[in-house]
């Protein structure tokens, strides 16, 4: 027997989604999503010049103002035919990694390892950890999270002018280059949040994650030393692979997000050394 799913709002993306499937034993046969907040952005640049695509689509997003500017500077580029040199293509790029960055830990620790918090889990071994880390905007995590990421956004004021809703990008490149001074200043504050970032989310260097090379090696990892441990993604891994996510999400085979279904789990919360993991 069909069953249709309606889940409205879905509101942790920028702006409601709205998402719509239809289950036919135990199998989704069509799926339906829409965005159903209308801003207008197309229609405010209707009769305008293109040049003001710098200023208005930079104001798409509070949060990835930068990626929208860069998408308007690079259109202009094409349609002027300037192409941009090297420092200024690098400061471009440099600058939106640097909101990647915000970006997405924000989106792991205020809106994902938020979901850990719920009562439902309140049985787990870990849900306490999970609370004092990642309770919303009580968290040990989720406030330093704000903290550091609030920081590395210094690096989009120094090289832009200002964050969030720059407008430094130009067609052909930027409007500023930085002195030596500035530069290291940018190089200062991303060493502080990357010995923020092996400190506490990995619990290792960048250099002995890149050594992880296989399940077994994450598995080896997971106890090799009280930081990795303590670390966040340690105790993500834990709590995801003991309430099965690795099982969420199987396809064909030819995705690059699949898993296996029925997952088990230690009483202590870790992984079970002899489930696939699939990462």
């Amino acid at each position: 027997m069909a069953r249709k799913i309606e889940i409205y709002p879905l509101n942790r993306v920028e702006g409601d989604l709205e998402i719509q499937i239809e289950l036919e034993d135990g199998f989704v046969t069509e799926a339906f999503s829409a965005g159903i907040m209308y801003r207008g952005f197309e229609n405010i640049m209707v009769g305008r010049s293109p040049m003001d695509g710098l200023v208005i689509t930079a104001r798409v997003c509070g949060i990835c103002s930068t990626s929208h500017l860069h998408a308007a500077a690079q259109a202009l580029d094409m349609i002027y035919g300037v192409p941009s040199p090297v420092n200024a293509g690098l400061i471009r790029n440099i600058t939106r990694m640097v909101e990647i960055l915000q970006n997405d830990f924000r989106h792991a620790f205020m809106l994902f390892m938020l979901d850990f918090t719920d009562a439902v889990y309140q049985e787990h071994p870990l849900y306490k950890e999970m609370v004092e880390r990642y309770a919303p905007l009580e968290g040990s995590t989720t406030r330093r999270a704000i903290d550091e990421t609030r920081s590395i956004l210094e690096i989009i004021s120094i090289l832009g002018g200002q964050w969030p809703h720059s407008s430094f990008m130009v067609p052909g490149g930027v409007v500023y280059m930085p002195s030596v001074n500035e530069l290291n200043r940018c190089a200062y504050l991303l060493n502080n949040f990357k010995r923020w970032y092996e400190r506490r989310v990995l619990g290792c260097t960048l250099e002995q994650w890149g050594e992880i090379k296989s399940k077994e090696d994450l598995l080896n990892w997971l106890d090799q030393d009280e930081s990795h441990k303590q670390s966040d993604l340690c105790y993500y891994i834990r709590f995801a692979t003991s309430i099965g996510l690795q099982g969420i999400g199987e396809g064909h085979g030819n995705f690059i997000s699949f898993g296996k279904p029925e997952a088990t789990f230690s009483s202590s919360g870790s992984p079970n050394p002899e489930e696939p993991m699939n990462y």
